[in-house]
């Protein structure tokens, strides 16, 4: 059995979306012949990192048996910051401060781990983007291939503003260097594969590789039967990441920014309005007018955070008859959820003049589930998954028109959907952890 150092900050009992990656990797890698040493974040850090986002019983099947060796943090604060903290990270940590806090105890940590363990590579998951500094570390050091693997986008992943120029272009080179001192870069989309290049082209292109997310286990068997439903359950899961301020700087033109914002900068322009169930509402309202009698028919429901903002788009669009708001439920809760609607609703944020890159985790457990999909997805590597899974009915948020009478004909049965199976088996987590297992023989036989 070879061993891999598997250092990922954020890991279980940390319950945040990004740990279900590495936690599907940690089930399956042993099954093609690779043990991970796993480091991570202390129990005590992860209570500090993000309160009230731990389940000591979620990950258990998947880490049972396995090496964990978690390592404590100087982190002080939580993710819950003051004003001034916020403003300290803003201007002088646009990279990210994990590493700081992290880099004392982690060093002696992966000494220990590598005499004792002898991993003949290294990997690492981000983000949080600045522990990739670390990983880079630690395989130069001991002179090992490091794998890095990028679960979102590095410089493009924002949601307001750089604070200026030099921010931007400071993550950038941060980015870049990573990027060159990587073995293997592994992705979650295609389009983040192309944004990298063209912000990187310095950066050898043949390291990208395009490992998406996935879901465990098979697949259910596909149930699409709209046409025969006296009501329709439509249902979403998980957060929208949205913010009307937030919105409201990256939205609003620069001359119209206060002095001491005139130097915010935006490499491009991301409306995370169309994350939000904004344009469905809105469609899903047009159909009423013209078809009230479908009002009777037609319940929606969310599970996972609420918001102010929510509830006041679902007044603004009269659909709090047809609107429930469930509120956070568990993995195993969720996924009984997701069973039990006869739609799934999904979005995505729009770049203007462009395309985006994200492609949400949910998006996978949804293929699991067998049940037709209901996309308001932009243009951008959500929108091209979904069609290329057959199992969505594709609304153009920009065509509200169209889009109502899309839902009407969907909501009567009348759309034909055909699951791509072949796609669909291919994102089976134990498949694309094959994948994984496969570029480390490379690097590991090379």
């Amino acid at each position: 059995m070879k061993r891999v150092l598997f250092i990922a900050y954020e890991f279980a009992p940390l319950k945040l979306g990004g740990v279900y990656r590495p936690l599907g990797f940690v089930k399956y890698l042993k099954y093609f012949g690779y043990e991970p040493i796993i480091i991570t974040l202390s129990l005590e850090a992860i209570e500090k990192y993000s309160k009230n986002n731990q389940d000591y019983f979620f990950g258990e099947n998947e880490i049972n048996n396995n090496i964990i060796i978690r390592v404590a943090t100087t982190l002080k604060h939580a993710k819950q910051k003051s004003k001034f903290q916020n403003f300290k990270d803003i201007y002088f940590n646009p990279n990210g401060y994990e590493d700081k806090y992290w880099r004392a105890n982690f060093l002696p940590a992966v000494n220990k781990a590598i005499n004792e363990y002898k991993p003949q590579l290294v990997f690492v998951t981000a983000p949080p983007f600045s522990v990739v500094s670390l990983a880079i570390e630690v395989a130069r050091k001991y002179n090992l291939p490091l794998v890095t693997d990028l679960r979102d986008a590095w410089t493009n992943w924002f949601t307001v503003p750089y604070a200026t120029y030099w921010h931007y272009w400071y993550k950038k080179r941060k980015e870049r260097i990573a990027l060159e001192k990587s073995t293997i870069v592994t992705v979650t989309s295609k389009q983040t594969i192309k944004d990298f290049i063209q912000l990187n082209p310095s950066v050898d292109k043949n390291k990208f590789c395009y490992l998406p997310n996935g879901y465990n286990g098979e697949l259910k068997e596909w149930v699409n039967d709209l046409g025969k439903k006296e009501k329709i359950k439509i249902g979403y899961v998980g957060s929208f990441y949205f913010s009307p301020q937030g919105r409201e700087i990256m939205m609003k033109p620069w001359y119209k920014n206060k002095p001491h914002r005139l130097l915010r900068y935006l490499p491009n322009k991301q409306d995370w309005l169309y994350r939000t169930p904004y344009f469905f509402f809105k469609a899903l309202n047009k159909l009423f007018q013209t078809n009230p009698e479908l009002k009777e028919k037609i319940e929606v429901e969310f599970a996972g955070e609420n918001a102010d903002w929510l509830q006041q788009m679902i007044n603004e669009f009269e659909l709090s008859k047809n609107v429930t708001l469930l509120g956070y439920i568990n993995h195993k809760e969720s996924l009984l959820f997701q069973r039990n609607c006869d739609l799934l609703l999904i979005t995505s944020a729009k770049v203007i003049g462009g395309k985006d890159y994200s492609i949400a985790g949910k998006t996978f457990e949804y293929f699991q589930n067998q049940k037709p999909i209901l996309s308001f997805a932009c243009e951008g590597a959500q929108k091209e998954i979904l069609e290329e899974s057959g199992m969505a009915i594709i609304c153009n948020p920009d065509d509200i028109n169209n889009s109502a009478e899309k839902l009407m004909q969907a909501f009567l049965g009348k759309i034909e959907l055909k699951p791509n199976l072949i796609f669909l088996q291919e994102h089976a987590r134990k498949k694309l952890t094959q994948s994984l297992a496969q570029i480390f023989d490379k690097l590991v036989t090379s």
